[in-house]
């Protein structure tokens, strides 16, 4: 959503940094709710994703004193991955990308699935998939589901069990 968000930058202005938020206010305040000018400098700005490539054990977090998060719970988290597969591309043709999943993937779960023929997948394709795959565990009977772009536009159900 930020992506489609930053490519209509001259209407919208979209914050990921919290540290612009007194930027953004103050503009808006200033220019009396119209766009304020620093949208198209936020639309271009890179997200802030950082993947770590090993993930610190518990004695690490133990040790550090940073278990200073609310409640007693560490103020971040770094999970372990692993790659299942390098995709097509990314969001688009030109990007790269790839597809990460838990060490130990339970229930449905696309890390699971298994290319029978075919392209190899994409970005968008899994995100498809994904869509298609909660959408049908809704129904207590077999269904099926068409989507694209992952809005839902054609679905049946079995009138069987």
């Amino acid at each position: 959503m930020v992506r489609s968000a930053a490519k209509n930058h001259e209407r919208v202005a979209v914050v990921v940094d919290p540290k612009d938020y007194d930027r953004v206010l103050g503009e808006i305040e200033t220019r009396a709710r119209s766009r304020p000018s620093c949208a198209l400098s936020f639309a271009a700005r890179p997200l802030p994703i950082p993947l770590p490539t090993t993930a610190p054990s518990p004695a690490t977090w133990a040790g550090s004193g940073r278990w200073q998060g609310r409640l007693g719970f560490p103020d971040h988290m770094h999970p372990s991955l692993h790659l299942e597969r390098v995709l097509r591309y990314g969001e688009n043709p030109h990007q790269k990308a790839a597809f990460y999943s838990w060490d130990a993937p339970s229930g449905m779960s696309l890390a699971k699935a298994e290319v029978l023929q075919g392209k190899e997948l994409s970005y968008n394709n899994l995100l498809d998939l994904d869509a298609a795959m909660k959408l049908c565990a809704e129904f207590e009977v077999p269904a099926a589901c068409i989507i694209k772009h992952t809005n839902p536009c054609g679905i049946a159900v079995s009138t069987r069990a």
